[in-house]
């Protein structure tokens, strides 16, 4: 085998162990349960700035060059696939601006719905819920319930949860409702606890289901 053969071998190899190894970790983390910090680890390797007991589903964007300028504390969840906006070149890139760069914190107890973005220069507040698919581009209060794009106040959680849990689709048969710890519940549980909670809780989905369907 000459040198140059040998060479381009060793690099076929070397590039498809990389290939199987982050195939490997990815599906390690999308399929990893119940809530565990392994992102909140991988993302403070980056700079982010993470408090206790934080969720962040596998499927979340960092804006890794950027990420020192991302904070976010205690309790907090961030839902599948929201990207967090820590800079932007559009201008820069187009007619030779400066480029725009700024802090997100996300404050304590707040949940982020799945495929939000979240953009640079923003605070969300203490025990704020963001609605799924939301573009935030400025600030929200402590308590507050908000959604859309762009982001609209629509109320203070307290007040709005009875809605919540009085939407029409459950006179439909179409929701139920499921005793579930919340996040900060869950920091006085253990793993095996909390594996535990997340099976049953699955188990007793599609028993719902199958019952529904048999009386349909």
């Amino acid at each position: 085998m000459n040198k140059k053969y040998k060479a381009s071998f060793w690099m076929v190899i070397k590039h498809n162990f990389r290939s199987l190894y982050s195939r490997f970790v990815k599906k390690l983390l999308t399929y990893a349960e119940p809530d565990t910090d392994l992102m909140a680890r991988e993302w403070k390797k980056y700079g982010v700035k993470i408090g206790a007991n934080v969720h962040i589903d596998p499927t979340c964007f960092l804006d890794k060059s950027y990420a020192e300028l991302l904070e976010i504390r205690d309790n907090v969840v961030i839902a599948m696939g929201t990207s967090f906006i820590l800079h932007d070149s559009s201008f820069n890139n187009v007619i030779g601006e400066p480029l725009k760069m700024g802090r997100i914190i996300i404050d304590e107890g707040t949940y982020i719905g799945a495929n939000s973005t979240i953009l640079l220069g923003v605070k969300i507040g203490k025990s704020v819920i963001i609605g799924a698919c939301s573009l935030v581009n400025k600030d929200i209060p402590d308590g507050m319930v908000a959604y859309g794009q762009p982001i609209k106040i629509v109320g203070e959680v307290e007040a709005l949860a009875q809605d919540f849990y009085t939407i029409p689709d459950l006179k439909k048969d179409m929701v139920v409702m499921q005793k579930f710890p919340s996040q900060k519940e869950k920091k006085n549980l253990s793993r095996v606890v909390l594996k535990h909670i997340s099976v049953k809780s699955k188990e007793d989905a599609s028993a719902w289901l199958t019952n529904k369907r048999n009386n349909e």
